[in-house]
């Protein structure tokens, strides 16, 4: 078998190997909301789940880091207007959000 790399070279190859992702239907359902925040945002789910979450700035500086459970509020008021990175990890995986925080 041959094949055809972005190069536009080809390569004989004697096998294939499939490379697949596992998905993690409680990270694929987690969303951030509301996104612009003020005040406070949530992660939420369709199912209570317990999460920690880091808030780093665009430089990657940690400004906070915490525990809670889906669909609760955290809040965010005393962070400066920008942009931010919220890392979350539940259930075995971990999931990135930007967050733009505003007056």
């Amino acid at each position: 078998m041959y094949i055809l790399d972005l190069n536009g070279c080809i390569t004989a190859v004697d096998g294939i190997a499939i490379i697949s992702s596992v998905s993690n239907p409680t990270l694929d359902a987690l969303r951030l909301f509301p996104n612009p925040a003020s005040n406070s945002i949530q992660f939420g789910s369709e199912s209570s789940v317990n999460i920690t979450f880091d808030i780093s700035d665009i430089t990657g500086r940690l400004i906070r880091s915490g525990e809670s459970a889906s669909n609760r509020n955290i809040n965010i008021n005393d962070l400066a207007q920008g942009l931010y990175i919220c890392k979350v990890k539940a259930e075995g995986g971990e999931k990135s959000f930007r967050l733009i925080v505003i007056d």
